[in-house]
This record gives structure tokens, C-alpha cells and sequence, in this order.
């Protein structure tokens, strides 16, 4: 005879563990959109590049504000607002502030002097030179191209090539008709593509910069511009080693159609002491 086992039934609270199962889930849907709400945010920050010398930041706008850092030129930014002439940032090291917009430039110029500076890297340098005073790296040869770094007074730069540009003068008339524009002759100035000693590439105008030339040499140029001088060898003048140059010459004139018309050895002549 067989007796039938009856087994309690067990019931789970369905309404319960629903809600525990929708509460799991939203919690999750919330750290996910919080999360792809950060990277957002992080992907989209605008950055800027400082392109003055040196500037303060400031904890307001106004008239009376106090100091609260300073950045420098090339350093690198978080935008955080923008008002009108003023933007508030945020640098490397966490402090924030307001500056001028005008000491600022964009991620693109900096990428645009990044390329410059790849793509002349392997550039043979032309001559060695120092700047007179402090002046911009601009990213194309004309005055009115973006500027990012600037180089102070004496620093030494190699340059890398030359280019000849249209001078805008300011307030100059244009010519009233075909006769007189066709006679015209526009003023021209030299630019010199450089590179200093961190690797930064840019144009800066040719009459800044002071070449490397040896005063012994330079008393030689009789009117025209050394644009080169490189050391060929040196020879024995009582016991004292004296160097002998090639020197690269061009006309005083910027504008000119060639890189240089000129090239002259200075050697030195022992029995007179002197360069011939």
C-alpha cells in the first residue's frame, strides 16, 4: 500500500523581492548615467593656453579683488566660465581665478605650433642668433598671426629659414588708380623661422635678432648684412689658436629675392695678425 508524502508548499513574497530588483536596477542606471555624465564633462572641458609673459589670477571681477596665483606663458588651463572680457580657470596645481581673455589662446593654436615644431624638428639649422629684446613666436610670418610663446631679451634661438613678407604700414592710403598702384613699390621685411633652446618653433621678425657673428668678422661687412658665419678651421699664430670663417652676405635691404648674393672666407694671415 502506498502512502502519498505531502510537501509543504512554500510561497516567496513576489511584491518584495520585485521591488528589491527595481531598486538594484535604478540604482545602477543611476551610477551608469552618472558616470558617462563625469566622462562627458571631462571629454568637453575646454583648455587654453597662456600666451602673456606672466598673469595674475583673481578671485572676482571687479575693481577690488585680491591675488589668488599666477600663471605663466605656455601654461596650460581649464576653462570654467567665460564673462565678457574675463575667464575663469582653473591650472594644473587646482587654483582657480579669473584673467584676462586676452592672455589666453586656444588648444587649437597650441596644436598648430605642436605640428610647426614636428614638422621642423629635423630642419638643418641656418645660423645661431639672440634676440634684442622680448618678442612673440608667431605661427606664420605676418604680425597679425596667432602668438603663443615669447621669448625674452638675449635668449639664444637657431634659425631655421627666412621669408619675405609685405610690411602693412599703418594708416598708409591706398593707391586712387591703376597708373599710380602699378608704380607703387610695397615695403617688404624680413621674418626668420627659429627655434629655442625648449624646442619651440615659431616666426619672429628678422630685424629682432642679433646673428652670431665674431667682432673681428662683423667689422668686415663693408654696408652689407651677415646672415651666416660658420668656423671652418683654426691655425697657429704664436702659440694662440685663431679660428678662419665662411661668412654668408646679403644686401642691407629686406625684401630681397634671395636668401644671400655673397659668400666670403675670411683667413687669418699670420704674419700680419690680421683677417684677410
Amino acid at each position: 500500500m502506498r502512502v502519498a508524502t505531502v510537501l509543504p508548499v512554500v510561497k516567496f513574497n513576489d511584491a518584495r523581492s520585485s521591488a528589491i530588483r527595481l531598486r538594484c536596477l535604478t540604482l545602477y542606471l543611476l551610477a551608469l548615467a552618472s558616470l558617462v555624465a563625469c566622462t562627458r564633462t571631462r571629454q568637453s572641458a575646454e583648455i587654453a593656453y597662456v600666451s602673456a609673459p606672466q598673469a595674475f589670477l583673481r578671485d572676482q571681477v571687479a575693481t577690488v579683488f585680491n591675488k589668488t596665483g599666477t600663471v605663466k606663458n605656455g601654461e596650460r588651463v581649464e576653462v570654467l566660465v567665460r564673462d565678457r572680457r574675463f575667464v575663469h580657470v582653473r591650472t594644473s596645481a587646482g587654483v582657480e581665478g579669473w584673467v584676462e581673455q586676452r592672455y589666453l589662446v586656444t588648444d587649437k593654436i597650441y596644436d598648430a605650433f605642436q605640428k610647426l615644431a614636428q614638422q621642423e624638428q629635423s630642419s638643418p639649422v641656418q645660423a645661431t642668433g639672440s634676440t634684442r629684446n622680448q618678442t612673440n613666436l608667431h605661427l606664420d610670418s605676418d604680425r597679425d598671426s596667432e602668438h603663443l610663446y615669447q621669448l625674452d631679451q638675449g635668449a639664444k634661438i637657431s634659425i631655421i629659414k627666412r621669408a619675405a613678407r609685405e610690411k602693412a604700414l599703418p594708416g598708409a592710403a591706398r593707391p586712387s588708380s591703376a597708373k599710380s598702384e602699378a608704380k607703387a613699390t610695397p615695403a617688404m621685411e624680413d621674418w626668420w623661422l627659429v627655434r629655442d633652446s625648449q624646442g619651440h618653433t615659431g616666426w619672429v621678425l628678422a630685424r629682432l635678432i642679433d646673428i652670431d657673428v665674431p667682432l673681428e668678422i662683423a667689422q668686415y661687412a663693408e654696408g652689407q648684412r651677415i646672415i651666416a658665419c660658420f668656423p671652418l678651421r683654426e691655425v697657429i699664430d704664436q702659440e694662440k689658436k685663431v679660428p678662419e670663417y665662411l661668412a654668408v652676405l646679403s644686401e642691407n635691404k629686406d625684401g630681397m629675392p634671395f636668401d644671400f648674393n655673397a659668400i666670403r672666407v675670411f683667413t687669418w694671415n699670420v704674419r700680419r695678425h690680421r683677417y684677410e
